[in-house]
């Protein structure tokens, strides 16, 4: 088959590396990664390599390419993460490290190499790393911002612009002319017998000198743009409500946290005890729903990355603190450590199960009985779902003293089950049952 071989930026080497983190950009706290430059693949070992591969790749009529470039190993020397994390650097830094990088092989492999790009790249960089030749060219890190997806679309529009400008209307032309190297690229392929095609690749081949250039010494990829973080409010996420920024939707890579709506609402609610079949009022409270738009998370997509709670302006992080719905049972069961929800629908039934703080709580809805039937491993307890007052209780086991029964998880259940089939948003949890 053919082969793309993706490099990593430490075949820079070490002091490479820190010339441009630390002298050139200013990322002085940064700390590379010895161990995994002694490890990894070292610069002359790839080339020699990729040569192999593509003599090789010829002979079977197959294609032979490579990838710049995957993340930089750092140092993880703060207190922020547990000591054993790995931690690895990408977006504007690694872009200025990745060209540089590219820039070296060519000089040292020749133009004779498809290259594919990934390292920091946006809106302001895409069209030099279309000057550069480079196929294809993907992008991560500022998909994670805030807009997501919707910031590709300045990609193109910026490229276009460009086009524009220079006066071309496919991409051939435009990494002829971008960098003013048309005639270079066309003397060079007509020496070496080479077509129009070749003269393009050596264009791009050339290219990737002056625009590596600008971007050294560009602020934009220095700390000093690069250091603030994302800012806080003072106030916590909890189950329901936020402040409705929605940032978390887009930012997620996995699309796994959306929004349901349910009816705002203020519940004053009085908690049970029950002791050998007797039931007897105890604590009070008050549950405030103030908004109709609420998020939620698909777990089943989410890994946990954090990338939500990065740009939340609350504290807790949205997957954390917001309901987790698991797809079904299976997939709720196979992640015990994690709390979380799931619904079934099926003959008239239906049905959410949760685990709120590692406790298992359910409430199901029969069409075939007048009452919602609430369990929380103790006790089963049976609420009219007009007057929300319980009706009956019975032990699941053995006879209990004592038992607190929380009529505010009931409620909770209750609402998170009604929002989540509430057909106004179709969303990963509800399509599978509407």
């Amino acid at each position: 088959m053919d082969v793309v071989v993706k490099m990593n930026p430490t075949m820079l080497g070490l002091d490479d590396l820190n010339y441009l983190l630390h002298d050139r950009l200013g990322f002085t706290d940064i700390q590379v990664n010895k161990k995994a430059i002694d490890a990894g693949l070292k610069f002359d070992e790839g080339i020699a390599m990729v040569r192999r591969l593509q003599e090789t790749g010829k002979k079977l009529g197959l294609g032979v390419g490579t990838k710049f470039s995957n993340t930089l190993e750092v140092v993880n020397h703060k207190p922020f993460f547990p000591k054993d994390e790995i931690m690895y650097l990408s977006g504007a830094p690694l872009h200025v490290i990745t060209l540089r990088l590219v820039e070296r092989w060519r000089q040292n492999y020749g133009a004779d190499c498809p290259i594919s790009f990934s390292a920091g790249v946006d809106k302001h960089n895409f069209a030099n790393c279309v000057a550069c030749g480079f196929v294809p060219i993907t992008t991560c890190s500022d998909l994670l911002k805030v807009g997501g997806f919707g910031r590709l679309f300045e990609y193109l529009k910026n490229l276009e612009q460009e086009m524009k400008n220079l006066g071309v209307i496919n991409i051939d032309d435009f990494i002829l002319k971008r960098e003013g190297n048309e005639s270079a690229a066309l003397e060079f392929a007509k020496k070496t017998g080479g077509n129009r095609d070749a003269a393009i690749h050596y264009a791009g081949f050339l290219n990737i000198g002056p625009i590596g250039s600008r971007t050294l010494v560009d602020e934009r990829y220095a700390f000093g743009k690069n250091k603030a973080i994302p800012k806080r409010i003072d106030s916590k996420l909890w189950l329901y409500d936020c402040i409705n920024c929605d940032k978390c939707i887009p930012v997620c890579p996995n699309d796994s946290n959306f929004y349901y709506e349910v009816d705002p609402v203020e519940i004053a609610f009085t908690n049970y005890s029950y002791s050998d079949g007797h039931l007897q009022p105890a604590d009070s409270g008050t549950l405030k729903i103030e908004k109709k738009h609420q998020i939620a998370n698909f777990a089943d997509w989410c890994n946990e990355c954090g990338n939500c709670d990065t740009f939340c302006p609350e504290y807790g992080g949205p997957f954390i603190q917001k309901p987790s719905f698991f797809a079904d049972r299976a997939a709720w069961l196979d992640n015990a450590a994690r709390d979380g929800f799931y619904i079934t629908k099926q003959n008239g039934l239906t049905e959410i199960v949760g685990r709120m703080e590692g406790k298992t709580y359910s409430l199901a809805l029969d069409k075939t009985r007048p009452t919602a039937r609430y369990q929380d491993g103790v006790v089963e307890a049976d609420f009219d779902p007009e007057t929300h007052k319980i009706v009956n209780v019975k032990s699941l086991a053995a006879p209990v003293a004592n038992h607190r029964i929380d009529v505010k998880t009931y409620h909770t259940l209750r609402i998170l089950l009604t929002g989540m089939l509430n057909p106004s948003r179709i969303h990963q949890v509800n399509v599978a049952h509407l």
